[in-house]
């Protein structure tokens, strides 16, 4: 979204960034024309009624044409907020997948999954427009989401700051030499990157052949995080396998890594699987629901496996590592998710999106809410 705003600055837009919670160390990345708003909530309470009323505001005084919601987590704050005028386009980015049609080990999941299904129904109907980041999400949008305009814009991922970070020096979390290969996983600690499978098939991997494992990402939750190291001791690799926080030097480990490996059950379209590639490093993959088979070309030029099978994940790994995709081929890959023409894209889009508003705006339609003002 960074990458988006600072282009749309350069091609002669008026941009501001409304963020939940100041302080990230993308703010510094914006551009000087951007202005930044923050609301002051947390990511946790997202939905705290003073956190929409707080949008509310900025929308009442600001009145932009176009409210771009950028992921997911926030898109009931944007509906909600938006609510009270609606002559202001709204345009909703679904960067994850809105169904994730797997089976769940524990039932309560499950029907947690359906009632959050209703609820994203509910908010991408209130959309003037969706922006779809793969074909796979598109296609559930348009089930879950009939009566809106959906179109796919690959996410601007590689871009040439990203590429130059490659030459950062980074510190393996072991003395010793490597005894075999670097194996790369990142995400956040959470059920959808399903780490436990990737540990399980590091484990049988690690039966016949040495190698380590680091996983880069944020924690998640205490109690999460707390689970993956128990597991990581009962599977007794935890001499080999490195657990590290958020890092800005991702191009740098991945270009370090002999191998990268994604275990989720879900995405939306996975951005370090497509980093990797640019980084020319074999990847290995879930076939799950969103964005991998689409970028890893069906299989083609990364190999795809089961959910939630460590066994096939495991052998995966070891002809990955045996027989690995020529680099030149993987960066040719990335380079569909190169920057330049997204913006383009996306203004394409909330053009569109802000003719249609001027429509409402000739009719009269009176808001309600905070202003009560006439547009």
């Amino acid at each position: 979204m960074v990458t988006l705003a600072n282009r749309f600055v350069r091609l002669g837009r008026r941009v501001d960034v409304v963020v939940v919670s100041g302080g990230g160390e993308l703010a510094d990345e914006l551009s000087p024309a951007i202005r930044l708003y923050t609301l002051g909530g947390q990511r946790e309470r997202l939905n705290r009624p003073n956190t929409i009323e707080d949008l509310a505001a900025y929308l009442h005084v600001e009145r932009p044409v176009v409210l771009l919601s950028g992921a997911a987590v926030v898109h009931p704050l944007a509906v909600a907020a938006r609510a009270a005028f609606p002559a202001i386009a709204l345009v909703l980015r679904a960067s994850s997948h809105p169904l994730r049609p797997i089976r769940w080990t524990r039932p309560w999941h499950g029907l947690k999954e359906l009632i959050e299904r209703r609820g994203r129904a509910r908010c991408y109907a209130r959309a003037d427009a969706i922006v779809a980041v793969s074909e796979d999400v598109a296609a559930a949008m348009r089930r879950l989401a009939p009566g809106v305009a959906v179109k796919v814009i690959r996410n601007p991922i590689i871009t040439p700051r990203f590429r130059a970070g490659a030459t950062q020096p980074i510190t393996l979390p072991w003395d010793q030499d490597l005894d075999g290969p670097l194996i790369v996983s990142i995400g956040r600690i959470h059920r959808a990157k399903d780490f436990p499978t990737l540990l399980r098939a590091f484990a049988l991997f690690r039966q016949s052949r040495p190698g380590r494992l680091v996983i880069i990402g944020d924690s998640g939750s205490s109690r999460g995080r707390r689970a993956v190291l128990r597991l990581i001791n009962r599977l007794d690799i935890a001499e080999d396998v490195a657990v590290l926080g958020p890092t800005n030097a991702i191009a740098a480990w991945l270009a370090r890594a002999d191998l990268f490996v994604s275990s989720s059950i879900w995405e939306g379209s996975p951005a370090v699987l497509v980093e990797a590639m640019a980084m020319g490093c074999t990847v290995v993959a879930t076939d799950c629901p969103g964005g991998s088979h689409e970028i890893l070309q069906g299989g083609r030029i990364g190999r795809l496996v089961p959910m939630r099978d460590p066994v096939a994940m495991a052998r995966a790994m070891a002809v990955g590592l045996d027989y690995p995709t020529s680099p030149e081929t993987l960066i040719a890959a990335s380079n569909l998710y190169a920057e330049s023409g997204r913006a383009e894209e996306y203004l394409a889009m909330i053009d569109s999106c802000i003719k249609t508003a001027v429509v409402r705006r000739s009719k009269g339609v009176w808001i309600s809410g905070v202003s009560g003002a006439r547009c």
